[in-house]
């Protein structure tokens, strides 16, 4: 199973927050170890926000995750668990240490950015309900 890559980077004399993510079929997957070292936390801190998130929604835990078992070339037997993006986004705004304020306030520039290009005017935002209208 191909899992695709994902690295983030900061420069502290700009200030500027730097995500790469290498997509497989139009995700990431990643294991526990590897999202508290993307986010700078300890595994246990992964582990417990996946606990958390397991028991309000497992559902949606077990349809973002997926379980790889293999044997090396040696005979060693492996079973992994990654996490798909959905799963890490999610990570991220759970978690409260490490870099995780770095991957929101990236992610945030991201989803303003196309809003802001686009509009050259200025742009009223009313929320009814639970609808968005422009």
């Amino acid at each position: 199973m191909k899992t695709g890559k994902m690295t983030m980077d900061y420069n502290p004399e700009t200030k500027a927050v730097s995500v790469h993510i290498e997509l497989e079929n139009g995700t990431v997957w990643l294991t526990k170890s590897q999202i508290a070292e993307l986010f700078g936390v300890y595994i246990s801190a992964v582990t417990m926000n996946l606990k958390s998130i397991h028991m309000e929604d497992e559902a949606f835990l077990d349809a973002n995750r997926s379980e790889i078992s293999y044997h090396t070339a040696s005979g060693e037997y492996y079973h992994r668990i990654l996490y798909n993006l959905d799963i890490i986004i999610l990570l991220a705004f759970k978690m409260k240490g490490g870099n995780c304020h770095l991957f929101r306030q990236w992610l945030r520039e991201q989803v303003k950015r196309p809003i802001v290009e686009s509009r050259q005017q200025p742009m009223i935002i009313q929320i009814v309900g639970n609808s968005l209208m422009n």
